[in-house]
């Protein structure tokens, strides 16, 4: 039986046992990988293949965007699963047909469920734990892969990843930090497969995760996993903080309401834009050492995170009635 019975006994504490989260802290969190090896029946409230099956059975869920199928490194395209162009021809994302999906399944492609954060009450409870420490937006994915069938080549993330082992073992050859702190945009990730080769440098460390193993990787590292069962299912969480960037989008609608900022700048005497941009550099220290602006980005802070707003039946207030 699993020391996790129900969603409500995830903590931050004890998703990192042993170690302890000042630990965690001081020593990893933003600043190298992390293995955990757990129980194997650990995260059995969180994901199984019961849930997978009864998750996939949901089928007007699943579209071409949040389930993905990948094989021998190549992404699918959505041509190559979907269902015919007459089914659902209005929506944005087509429905996945699951015959088709299947058939890729027996060859050995790899699939993948993203968002599935809420899915649960399992994942909902490990990102909800996330969300408060170390904080920020979370999300989830599943990938299911099969022995011999590499689905994703070396790259680096541009988030921490929580990676939780659930079936079957996963071989995680994690390389060195070329980038510190990537972000979500193209400079990033629009990176091809002969810079990951030629930039990811000499393997650091390299692990079997087996089920209830847990890794932590922050963003960065160039790694790779390679399943060595003949299945394998691990979950990742994905969280993403505020950066100082951010900054500078909370400055631009705080600058809107100051006329300097919407005023045309000088063209043909650099002089006169060199005085500008002088007084501009000045607002902008003015506006960022406001104790309004503080607490507006104090604010900002507190509500990056998805809203995953419930609700519950039936409801027992029922409203009142004018006669």
């Amino acid at each position: 039986m699993s020391t996790f019975e129900t969603s409500s006994d995830w903590t931050f504490e004890r998703l990192m046992a042993p170690m302890t989260a000042q630990e965690f802290f001081a020593d990893y969190y933003k600043k190298q990988p992390l293995y955990l090896p757990g129980e194997r029946d650990r995260f059995a409230s969180v994901m199984s293949f019961e849930i997978i099956t009864a998750l996939l059975k949901q089928t007007a869920v699943w579209t071409t965007r949040n389930l993905q199928l990948v094989m021998d490194k190549r992404i699918l395209e959505p041509h190559e699963y979907e269902q015919s162009a007459g089914a659902r021809a209005a929506a944005e994302h087509a429905w996945v047909d699951f015959g088709k999906a299947e058939a890729w399944l027996r060859q050995g492609a790899s699939l993948v469920l993203n968002e599935i954060e809420t899915l649960g009450p399992g994942l909902a409870a490990i990102a909800g734990v996330l969300g408060k420490t170390p904080g920020g937006k979370v999300q989830a994915n599943l990938y299911y892969s099969h022995r011999a069938h590499q689905a994703f080549d070396v790259h680096f993330d541009a988030h921490d990843v929580f990676a939780l082992q659930i079936s079957g073992e996963k071989r995680w050859r994690i390389y060195q930090r070329h980038f510190v702190d990537p972000i979500e945009h193209p400079v990033f990730k629009q990176l091809d497969r002969q810079f990951h080769y030629a930039n990811k440098g000499a393997m650091e460390t390299e692990v079997v995760m087996k089920p209830g193993d847990l890794i932590y990787l922050p963003s960065g590292f160039y790694h790779e996993a390679l399943t060595e069962t003949d299945l394998s299912i691990h979950v990742t969480y994905n969280p993403s903080s505020m950066v100082g960037l951010d900054v500078i989008s909370a400055l631009y609608e705080a600058a809107i309401h100051d006329e300097l900022f919407r005023q045309a700048l000088p063209q043909d005497d650099d002089a006169k834009l060199a005085q500008r941009l002088a007084g501009l550099h000045g607002k902008f220290g003015e506006i960022i050492r406001d104790p309004h602006f503080v607490d507006y980005l104090k604010q900002v802070m507190a509500e990056y995170t998805y809203a995953h707003n419930e609700i519950s039946l039936p409801i027992s207030d029922k409203p009142e009635t004018k006669t």
